[in-house]
């Protein structure tokens, strides 16, 4: 037997049970949503460097999330796409300071917030994630 939600709505939510986007979120941050449990409101929010979509009601890449300035929120802007002579574009990763382990990833000028797996950390002298005991690292 099928028993479908009662679209109940509260003061503080759409409906008894949801993901929606919370009223504390800005376009420079825009990761916060808010999850609704019995109609009662719980704040939220996403991993580093992804950005509530209210579209989907889902954690997103920022720059997919139309009410986020992707930029703002991520405090990074990629260079201009570049691409090899048959029009792949290249993947270009960029350190952060302070960081051992995120990096951003860009291809086509869209900035992605990453991090390197258990194990492995971000060397900029290789642009990449290697074994963390190859890397000389003081995050801080």
């Amino acid at each position: 037997m099928f028993c479908a939600e009662q679209a109940v709505s509260s003061a503080e939510c759409k409906t008894q049970y949801g993901f929606f986007a919370s009223p504390l979120a800005t376009r420079s941050d825009c990761g916060k949503y808010r999850m609704c449990v019995e109609g009662k409101a719980f704040e939220m929010e996403c991993a580093m460097g992804l950005a509530f979509n209210p579209e989907t009601g889902r954690c997103d890449w920022p720059d997919l999330v139309p009410s986020c300035s992707a930029e703002e929120f991520l405090g990074f802007k990629c260079p201009p796409g570049t691409y090899d002579e048959f029009g792949k574009a290249y993947v270009v990763n960029f350190s952060i300071q302070g960081s051992c382990h995120y990096f951003f990833s860009c291809m086509e000028g869209v900035a992605r917030l990453l991090v390197c797996d258990r194990g492995f950390a971000f060397d900029a002298s290789v642009n990449r994630c290697v074994d963390a005991t190859k890397v000389q690292c003081q995050e801080g």
